[in-house]
């Protein structure tokens, strides 16, 4: 069942107030006697306005990512995709990551790329030595027409890479700084290894790229 909720937002004083009714909205439809909607996409900034579930507040205390050396990851929320799975096993948590995405050419081409999958505020899964391709059934349709996504193969998805300190860590800090991660899209992170990062992909239309803490 596919839940489709329009309404109009009258007398808001922000976006803040809209992200907020949005979020509280698509928490609410969550406890459906029909079950939680499988919309895409989840609400705008859902995890800092939505309802939080006994997870997402024990997650909250797991340290906040923060590589002590520079590196370049692609954060990829893989809430949804793991919702639809009957498991939690490593191989979930890659297959989900490596689900159809749209990524530009110039980062594909990145050797350096480590692509993290993260559930709620955690990453459950890293991958390096990323081998792109075009995914075999799933596509996008836009004014455009249809062209196929992409997805990923690792030649270490068995060992996730933990020598940059991303495995199991807290991205809040990091994915709410971009409008596109709670929509769907993966983003792209530059972590400059002294407790900063850069958003190169997904960050705030008409702004310029912002230093921000990883703490």
């Amino acid at each position: 069942m596919v839940l489709l909720v329009w309404f109009r937002l009258v007398r808001l004083r922000n976006a803040e107030e809209a992200f907020h009714v949005e979020a509280g909205i698509i928490a609410a439809l969550t406890q459906s006697q029909n079950g939680e909607p499988d919309n895409d996409n989840e609400g705008m900034s859902l995890v800092q306005h939505g309802a939080l579930t006994s997870q997402q507040v024990l997650d909250k205390a797991d340290p906040s990512v923060n590589p002590t050396v520079p590196c370049t990851v692609l954060i990829c929320n893989i809430s949804t995709s793991l919702r639809q799975k009957t498991d939690r096993q490593s191989q979930t948590f890659y297959e989900c990551t490596r689900e159809a995405w749209e990524l530009g050419t110039g980062f594909r081409e990145m050797g350096d790329l480590v692509a993290v999958g993260v559930d709620g505020d955690v990453s459950r899964g890293a991958y390096k030595d990323l081998c792109w391709g075009v995914h075999s059934t799933r596509q996008i349709t836009t004014k455009k027409g249809s062209r196929r996504t992409l997805t990923f193969h690792s030649f270490n998805a068995e060992s996730v890479s933990s020598e940059h300190d991303l495995l199991g860590r807290n991205w809040s800090n990091v994915t709410r700084t971009s409008p596109w991660y709670l929509r769907g899209r993966p983003i792209v992170a530059c972590f400059d290894g002294k407790g900063s990062f850069t958003l190169i992909r997904g960050a705030p239309k008409g702004k310029e790229p912002d230093l921000y803490p990883c703490i």
